[in-house]
């Protein structure tokens, strides 16, 4: 049954789908779309769905069938009043705060190529460029700007690529928060290259900064420094009322007739988490998508599945990455429904690949996200909506 879950979402025969075949190397699935795969595969089987989503990074179908094998049985039927048991303690909002930690004291001999730009770059070169040591080994480091435009992005990959074609220690020196989830990409994908996401927060000393650069570090790190120069790594923990400043029993973010505008809203995350919204709080959906339901079964479909269950929608064909396209989508959705009141990104392009496989397309990927949002937000903030400001549940 597992096996043949894995062949439905690949739409392939299961007997085309072999044991060593990796999960996401080998069948390009995302990481996503495993955990979601590992829940339903335990539903279906009667297993009990895991309390947090399971690592399956580098995971077989063999590994995964043999995984959801051995979860425990499901005690009881699922209900229909709130998610599987299990799902509730891994869905929370997060408060960060830095941990204390012990950097190599040992200096690491390095040629550095240097990439990127920025305040810190600037301040900190000259101390990476001195002469090395005969026996330094080469490293790769970039500088990001708090705000990184596009040719900052396009340094940072490029600096990316030499440090996996040559294996050269690779360092991100983010002055925002932007490359943490790319560096840890870059690390589950390259298990043997050292990788180290470093964030420096506005007004970190350039000093603290470059020792921390001539430490030497094995694997995958973390770490922060402070405008004091204190030097930490990132930790997170469940948040209560004071930090969300909403009490246990507060009313929804959202009211019933309030418009909530999710991209990526017909198919996929979007849809679910739309669909989820508007059944447990009644607020009207302002779909957008790329895609137009005359071509596209499955959207066609979950349109289907709104009507039948009463949901009031509108759903406007747009392109997140076109400001103008997005502006008239939710400018009918505004006319349609009314001013906007919540909004959810959830526009992606869904292709996966390895990061040496994806090569230019890299932009093409990260178009939805970053510059899509802005657009989302512009449309939102431009006053054609009608409210105020935008806000996110």
């Amino acid at each position: 049954m597992v096996r043949g879950l894995i062949a439905e979402a690949l739409e392939l025969p299961p007997d085309v789908i072999g044991d060593g075949d990796r999960l996401l190397g080998d069948l390009h699935l995302n990481s996503l779309r495993v955990v979601q795969l590992a829940a339903e595969a335990a539903e279906r089987t009667r297993r009990a769905v895991p309390a947090a989503p399971p690592l399956f990074a580098e995971a077989t179908v063999g590994a995964f069938v043999q995984a959801i094998e051995e979860l425990p049985a499901a005690e009881g039927e699922t209900g229909s009043q709130g998610p599987p048991e299990g799902v509730r303690e891994w869905h929370r909002v997060l408060v960060e705060f830095t941990r204390p930690v012990e950097v190599d004291a040992e200096p690491a001999s390095c040629t550095w190529r240097v990439f990127g730009g920025g305040r810190l770059r600037a301040l900190v070169e000259p101390r990476l460029t001195a002469l090395p040591e005969q026996d330094a080994r080469p490293a790769v480091v970039a500088f990001l700007p708090e705000d990184p435009d596009d040719r900052a992005i396009d340094a940072l990959l490029e600096a990316a690529h030499l440090a996996v074609d040559t294996g050269a220690p690779f360092t991100v020196v983010d002055s925002g928060d932007t490359a943490s989830g790319f560096a840890g990409t870059i690390a589950a994908e390259y298990p043997s290259l050292p990788v180290r996401w470093i964030r420096a927060l506005e007004a970190a000393p350039a000093d603290a900064i470059g020792a921390l650069l001539a430490a030497s570090w094995q694997g995958h790190a973390e770490i922060v420094v402070d405008e004091d120069g204190r030097i930490g790594t990132p930790a997170y923990r469940a948040a209560g009322p004071a930090q969300t400043g909403r009490a246990p029993d507060a009313a929804p973010p959202l009211s019933a007739g309030d418009v909530l505008v999710v991209t990526g809203g017909g198919k996929g995350i979007g849809f679910a988490s739309a669909s989820f919204l508007a059944r447990r709080w009644g607020v009207r959906l302002g779909l957008i998508g790329r895609s137009g339901p005359d071509g596209d079964a499955e959207l066609r479909d979950n349109l289907a599945r709104l009507r039948e269950a009463g949901v009031e929608f509108c759903y406007q064909p747009a392109d997140v990455t076109d400001p103008e396209s997005l502006h008239r989508g939710v400018a009918a959705i505004v006319d349609r429904l009314g001013p906007v009141r919540g909004v959810i990104h959830a526009s992606g392009l869904n292709r996966p690949a390895r990061f040496g496989e994806i090569g230019a397309a890299w932009a093409e990927h990260a178009a939805p996200k970053h510059h899509g949002l802005r657009a989302l937000l512009g449309a939102v903030d431009a006053g054609a909506c009608g409210c105020s400001s935008p806000s996110a549940p």
